[in-house]
């Protein structure tokens, strides 16, 4: 009896214990069903034919290639819609969804749909848009699964310029990344993925949304074979590697196609170039001869005009010459015999005749200015200012006017008599031409990397602006000195050896009074 009692207790603890277990068991039975599930819905990945890599199938949606509105074109003529499939393929074949590649206005460059929920929702959404026109399909806002690849997701990633992940209009997930490249979004490219919803409410909001019925949405729906998480986690590595590839491809035609610009461009400007050449040839060669001709024309007119001149100077310098002798002979001999005024006409006969010396004398020199071929040697200048110096000091001194030149001037490569003649008519013309106030001459000098320039100031009454060029002419003279002596030929000797010298000369005023003259000689002779 004992030992009975003791069973009983044993089986009552015992079944006391199982009680306690059941839930636990029931839990482990339930996960192990849902876990038979879920490999029921994935052992398709292990039948035979069912392998990934097989790609996606060719299909054909009954409104059309929609890649036949891109009017940008860049993707696709870049890459091609053969290699654009092939990439597609790539990560599609996992998921057997549908994939969608953009160009960055929205364009399509790829369209594929491989899963029959797609292509069922995709030709449902088709229809609720109205019109056979499918660019106006397209702009309606009621293209459903257009307007989820699109607008929701690939746009969004062109604008971001990151991955965008989204829920689409048909309940599964839109996985979008951009194209990249040359620095730039060129467009974007994506994949839907995930299963169809299995619950009844969502699948008749989707059946009214697409205008379909709920008993044609749940079975296509349960067609649909599930994906494990890590086949989506290398479908999305995959497209990442695809958007890149694209991205490069397009790259490089891009940099094909500026390279091939380029050349065009540049055979075209070559072509160009070469028949502006020729005709510039031509012209020159024309212009050449012309010119020819005229040097030839101008050399024996300017020969004829020197010997002209040569010729007048002479004839002109001796009577001037027995003029000037008649009439100091006239004043000498006979001055008691002349009343005030036959003096008075002696003595401008007298100062018409120097003056007529001094011209001819100028002229002359003009001329050898001009003609005579340049000594080039080493000159120090302020050996030449001290000759200048000498020569005007009886005039400066009474005067009263200073001399200041710099204490070192370098010795200079320049023909020694024309800069003795330059530093001669700029010092005359000021002493002639600065008026009573004039108390100074300074000279001056700089140094640049191919010209020495010098410089000669004084503050005397100045030269009107108008004048500045004029008075470079020949026999040109300036407003204010018209009424003082002078032939007119001084500054165009000086502008003559300048330009003899490779150099220029201009004048500027001084902001206290008076003028400046500069002279710039080329270090190159």
């Amino acid at each position: 009896m004992k030992h009975e009692d003791e069973t009983k207790e044993q089986l009552m603890g015992e079944l006391e214990e199982l009680r306690q277990r059941n839930p636990e068991l029931e839990k482990t039975q339930h996960e192990r069903k849902q876990a038979e599930v879920a490999l029921r819905r994935i052992e398709w990945l292990l039948a035979e034919g069912s392998k990934p890599g097989s790609g996606p199938e060719k299909y054909k949606p009954p409104y059309g290639n929609l890649s036949e509105l891109n009017t940008s074109r860049l993707v696709l003529d870049s890459v091609g819609e053969t290699t654009l499939t092939d990439g597609v393929a790539d990560f599609l074949d996992l998921l057997e969804t549908s994939a969608a590649v953009y160009e960055k206005n929205g364009d399509y460059a790829l369209g594929i749909f491989s899963s029959d929920w797609c292509r069922f929702l995709d030709q449902a959404s088709r229809k609720l848009c109205a019109s056979d026109n499918n660019r106006e399909a397209l702009e309606s806002g009621k293209w459903l699964c257009h307007e989820s690849c699109w607008t929701d997701a690939s746009k969004v990633s062109i604008k971001r310029g990151q991955p965008v992940d989204v829920e689409c209009h048909g309940g599964i997930r839109i996985h979008a990344v951009p194209i990249w490249a040359g620095g730039g979004i060129v467009g974007s490219v994506n994949f839907g993925y995930g299963d169809p919803p299995r619950e009844a409410k969502k699948l008749q909001e989707i059946a009214e949304k697409y205008n379909v019925g709920f008993d044609k949405v749940r079975e296509v729906a349960d067609l649909y074979e599930s994906r494990p998480r890590f086949i989506i986690a290398v479908a999305k590595r995959r497209l990442l590697t695809s958007a890149r590839l694209i991205g490069e491809i397009v790259e490089r035609k891009q940099a094909e196609d500026a390279l091939r610009n380029a050349r065009d461009e540049l055979e075209r400007r070559v072509t160009e170039r070469t028949a502006e050449l020729e005709r510039a040839n031509e012209e020159l060669r024309i212009e050449i001869a012309e010119r020819k001709r005229m040097e030839e024309a101008l050399l024996d007119s300017s020969e004829k005009l020197r010997f002209f001149a040569y010729s007048v100077i002479h004839d002109l310098k001796s009577p001037t010459i027995g003029i000037y002798g008649l009439t100091e002979l006239l004043h000498k001999h006979y001055k008691d015999a002349l009343d005030q005024r036959g003096k008075s006409y002696c003595d401008q006969i007298l100062k018409a005749s120097v003056h007529v010396a001094a011209l001819i004398e100028k002229i002359n020199v003009y001329i050898a200015t001009k003609e005579s071929p340049l000594q080039i040697e080493n000159v120090n200048v302020k050996e030449v200012l001290q000759i200048i110096k000498d020569e005007f000091f009886p005039k400066l001194t009474i005067r009263q006017i200073e001399w200041i030149e710099p204490e070192t001037i370098p010795e200079i490569r320049a023909d020694r008599l024309s800069i003795l003649r330059v530093f001669r008519n700029i010092v005359d013309n000021a002493r002639k031409y600065g008026g009573e106030d004039l108390t100074e001459v300074r000279f001056g000098y700089e140094e640049s990397i191919d010209f020495h320039t010098f410089s000669v100031s004084d503050n005397g009454v100045g030269i009107r602006g108008g004048d500045y060029e004029k008075i470079f002419a020949p026999f040109r003279r300036g407003e204010s000195s018209k009424a003082l002596e002078g032939a007119g030929l001084g500054l165009a000797i000086v502008r003559e050896v300048a330009e003899r010298h490779g150099g220029r000369v201009w004048v500027e005023p001084r902001h206290e009074g008076g003028t400046t003259f500069y002279m710039s000689l080329s270090k190159d002779l």
